[in-house]
């Protein structure tokens, strides 16, 4: 019998703001971070927090302060992908990568400082994905919801699916393995980096490259989150090696407002007749052929 993860037909949390305290905020490697918080009931709806993995949140800081170079207020939040959570002791880790002056503003946060989160946003990586027939695919903080969806198989007794996980720098990959080897078996992890120190040198299409024959007959599903340029490159390369596989993409767009109404996050519809897509409402999870990845051709000479 086919092991698959249940259909998800309980009613969906209402969106609610959750304050948090910061339990933790260590550095792992080159500006990459590890934010552990633990949150309280929603301001309007008094629920739990809750996000299924793909889904993500808004995070939202105090204005720019002390801890700011600039005197500018700093009015959007940032939306995350939670790395693990703990419903039962509402405990939830975000792996954030320093890029702008919001993730830098995140890293100078203080044990026992608060902050405001808005969740759950966005889609699930939904049903009929067999865990056992998945291969995960992450690119640098991108990994964060390939790895809460693999904790939630196990959680719920299903198989743990495969992971490649690739960065440029090895030692930002040996920095979250306690985190991995809580979930994956020396068998399911698979790691490359740019500079070779840690995994395979390459990148996580060399990696899988060097595993295709072995997965070819067995992948059914694969997800893949991580920067545009890389998944572009794994859309093209997975269409020729698994030609029979089912690509999901999980973005990672600028979300300036998260609920689908500014938009500011549209990507282009494969479908010639349909409208653009909001990263933040239709998604962050897409099917890989509903997206357009080749940039047209321009109209100019």
């Amino acid at each position: 019998m086919m092991l698959t993860a249940p259909l998800l037909t309980f009613p969906k949390p209402l969106i609610d703001d959750f304050p948090a305290m910061v339990l933790a905020n260590t550095v792992l490697g080159n500006d990459v971070y590890l934010l552990s918080l633990k949150l309280t009931q929603g301001l309007h709806q008094q629920q739990a927090f809750g996000c299924l993995a793909g889904q993500f949140f808004m995070l939202e800081i105090a204005p720019a302060d002390e801890t700011s170079s600039h005197c500018l207020s700093f009015d959007f939040r940032r939306p995350f992908s939670p790395l693990l959570f703990d419903a039962s002791t509402q405990q939830l880790q975000i792996y954030y990568k320093v890029v702008g002056e919001g993730t830098r503003r995140m890293s100078y946060l203080a044990a026992g400082s608060t902050v405001q989160i808005m969740a759950p946003l966005g889609n699930a990586i939904g049903e009929g994905v067999n865990p056992a027939k998945t291969l995960l695919v992450g690119g640098g903080v991108g990994v964060a919801p390939l790895v809460y969806w693999a904790s939630q198989q196990k959680a719920m007794g299903l198989p743990v699916p495969l992971l490649v996980w690739g960065s440029r720098f090895g030692p930002d990959l040996q920095a979250l393995l306690p985190q991995l080897t809580d979930i994956f078996t020396e068998h399911q992890l698979f790691l490359a980096s740019d500079d070779g120190i840690v995994g395979e040198k390459g990148t996580v299409i060399d990696l899988i490259k060097h595993h295709q024959s072995m997965w070819a007959e067995t992948v059914e599903t694969i997800v893949v989150c991580g920067p545009t340029p890389m998944m572009k490159a794994c859309v093209a390369y997975f269409a020729q090696a698994f030609p029979t596989a089912r690509v999901l993409v999980s973005l990672e767009n600028h979300m300036p407002c998260g609920t689908g109404a500014c938009f500011g996050c549209v990507v282009e519809n494969a479908n010639p007749t349909g409208l653009p897509l909001r990263v933040c409402y239709e998604g962050p999870v897409f099917e890989a052929s509903q997206l357009v990845w080749e940039a047209k051709p321009s109209c100019h000479h």
